[in-house]
């Protein structure tokens, strides 16, 4: 859920014919999903009312995950998401 939402944010809100997604394993029992593009603009959080049908990706990204952010470079952004996973089976 949280790579859909930031994906989405992407595609919907820069101009960028390029995006790459990656999720990391930091450790056992934490992940990194990760979505870099080459739009420089930093997402912000809606402010969605009831009936609206758009504006809440990103605080669903805040809701599910430990940590969000966002690194800004000279070629783009990366906007990223860390949450805490059960350990690999046999750990």
């Amino acid at each position: 859920m949280i790579a859909s939402e930031l994906v989405t944010n992407s595609v919907a809100h820069t101009p960028s014919r390029f995006l790459q997604v990656i999720a990391t394993r930091l450790t056992e029992d934490r992940v990194c999903v990760i979505v870099a593009d080459t739009s420089t603009a930093s997402p912000s959080s809606g402010s969605a009312s009831q009936d609206d049908e758009h504006g809440r990706g990103l605080a669903i990204v805040e809701a599910i995950a430990d940590r969000t952010g966002t690194d800004t470079f000279v070629w783009g952004k990366r906007s990223w998401a860390e949450l805490t996973t059960a350990p690999p089976p046999g750990s």
